[in-house]
């Protein structure tokens, strides 16, 4: 890592360093004869990456059509590395997922608790990867991106977002720290 740490965006089709807090809409070109989008529709997924990158006091809306696909919205560090998915909400599936009243599903990237069932936590970090991997399928999910104000994140999410109260945040957590368990340890 010391010595070439772009090493994701030399050998990776699915993350355009180029564009920051948006989702490629393709992957890229880049000669590499194994790792491909075609390698991936073969073996039935399809993956994007995007690099994020978010102030103190930004907060970022990720939506997109709610779809019948088995999906997975992971965030990670910029060496795409794991982040604590036990202790914090880091990763999202269909089943620990709520759509909003018009069918979207709507997540939101923020430094704190923004009161939304869909919150993915930023570690603490300022940047770094989020990735959604549609598993069965080759086909790709457009999703729609939007940076605001953490202050201001209430007045850009619909009135029917879902959203958790700290009580049920909480037992949004002791879920998931039941479910790593279970399968990690039993």
């Amino acid at each position: 890592m010391r010595d070439n740490p772009e090493w994701q965006y030399e050998f990776s089709e699915d993350i355009d360093p180029g564009k920051v807090n948006q989702f490629p809409t393709e992957g890229r070109k880049l000669g590499d004869t194994v790792h491909t989008s075609a390698s991936d529709r073969r073996r039935g997924r399809s993956i994007y990456a995007m690099c994020w990158r978010l102030a103190a006091d930004e907060a970022m809306i990720i939506e997109w059509d709610r779809n019948d696909l088995f999906w997975m919205m992971t965030n990670m560090g910029v060496f795409l590395n794991s982040m604590d998915y036990l202790y914090r909400p880091i990763s999202y599936t269909p089943s620990r997922t709520k759509a909003d009243g018009d069918g979207k599903i709507r997540m939101v990237m923020a430094h704190g608790d923004p009161g939304f069932h869909n919150w993915i936590d930023t570690s603490g970090l300022e940047q770094g990867m989020l990735v959604n991997r549609n598993q069965g399928t080759d086909r790709a999910t457009t999703f729609r991106t939007q940076v605001v104000k953490h202050a201001d994140l209430a007045g850009h999410m619909p009135a029917h977002s879902p959203r958790s109260s700290p009580e049920e945040r909480t037992e949004q957590m002791q879920q998931r720290f039941q479910g790593v368990l279970r399968r990690y340890l039993f």
